[in-house]
């Protein structure tokens, strides 16, 4: 007894290939797009009252704030000025922005000066000048140059 030929089963092969391409791609994309938003899988959404003393929560855009490009000039001993840029890369406008920037030595903790800054508006995608004024141990000169200095924030969430 002879055993029928095999139909061609190519089509469907190809079919199958591209239907598992196409949904391991499309989970890998969404895997991909919760961890790009700080999505946590499996994430409840909870509310938290704030409780009195309790320090001030993080602004929902901190990571989208940079503060850069800073230049000191010293108009009297003890008292410095420090001139900056500061930078929204979000899509969102940002109004009365409120931080702490601590001014450290890049690649280690040494502080060199930590202090309040305001700025009233900031668009989106873009940046502005600021300044502020700081007290120092240190003349200006004997202060890190630009290119030695980074910027840790605390971007305080709006009220």
């Amino acid at each position: 007894m002879a055993h029928p030929e095999p139909k061609s089963t190519a089509l469907r092969d190809i079919a199958v290939v591209f239907g598992v391409a196409a949904v391991l791609l499309g989970a890998g994309y969404f895997v991909w797009n919760r961890m790009e938003n700080g999505d946590k899988p499996n994430e409840e959404a909870t509310t938290k009252m704030e409780k009195p003393g309790e320090a001030p929560k993080d602004h929902p855009l901190a990571r989208q704030i940079e503060v850069t490009g800073f230049r000191i000039r010293e108009p009297k001993p003890g008292q410095a000025e420090v001139k900056m840029l500061v930078v929204n890369h979000s899509a969102a406008d940002i109004a009365d922005l409120r931080m702490t920037v601590a001014l450290s030595v890049k690649g280690t903790a040494k502080e060199v000066a930590k202090f309040p800054l305001t700025v009233k508006r900031l668009g989106a995608f873009e940046s502005t000048e600021a300044s502020a004024k700081i007290k120092v141990a240190m003349r200006a000169y004997e202060l890190p140059d630009w290119q030695f200095l980074e910027a840790k924030l605390l971007v305080q969430a709006p009220e």
